[in-house]
């Protein structure tokens, strides 16, 4: 019953301490990763984009860019590491790219205009997204990581004048974050 939580512990943990993230850093793959991406159910062949956030100091702003030159799609999930929210042709911004608001358990302020809402019955969650090339061309591959460089995460109490994003290439390094029993 616990695993979902333990494996989304496991890969934050590895989140901070192998790549050296913080909360509402964006962590990417320029280039589909090889064996040092040590996660439950890893995939050799997508640009992954990764990144943890915590809710206790308050609701926090994923903003997703439209779509344009290459697909983008995903999850947000809360610890339990049940889906709280796709981005993409699944979700609420059907592709056309949006801001969501992601909410604390506690929050019981009005929600600010402008942006999807998603409710968390926990205060910690990542989210695991694909940047989509439409082919393996250079031209190509440049669209989807440009596009994962318009992604942006952070608290909403930021959100008049919101810190410099920080993007983390990750391909290459060592990410240990399978569970260990």
């Amino acid at each position: 019953w616990g695993m979902p939580l333990v494996n989304t512990d496991a890969m934050r943990e590895a989140y901070f301490r192998d790549v050296g993230a913080k909360y509402n850093d964006i962590c990417y793959f320029s280039t589909p990763q090889n064996w040092k991406f040590q996660v439950t159910t890893p995939n050799a062949s997508t640009n992954y984009i990764y990144f943890n956030y915590n809710l206790k100091d308050g609701p926090v702003v994923v903003e997703i860019p439209a779509a344009i030159g290459a697909g983008l799609l995903g999850s947000m999930v809360n610890a339990w590491d049940e889906p709280m929210n796709d981005v993409g042709p699944a979700g609420l911004d059907q592709g056309k790219g949006a801001k969501y608001l992601l909410l604390p358990p506690d929050f019981n302020a009005e929600i600010p205009a402008g942006y999807f809402p998603v409710k968390y019955p926990t205060y910690n969650g990542y989210a695991l997204y694909r940047a989509i090339r439409n082919s393996p061309s250079e031209t190509d591959v440049a669209a989807a990581l440009a596009l994962v460089k318009k992604i942006r995460v952070y608290p909403l109490a930021q959100a008049a004048n919101p810190p410099e994003q920080r993007y983390i290439d990750i391909y290459g390094k060592t990410f240990d974050g399978i569970a260990d029993f």
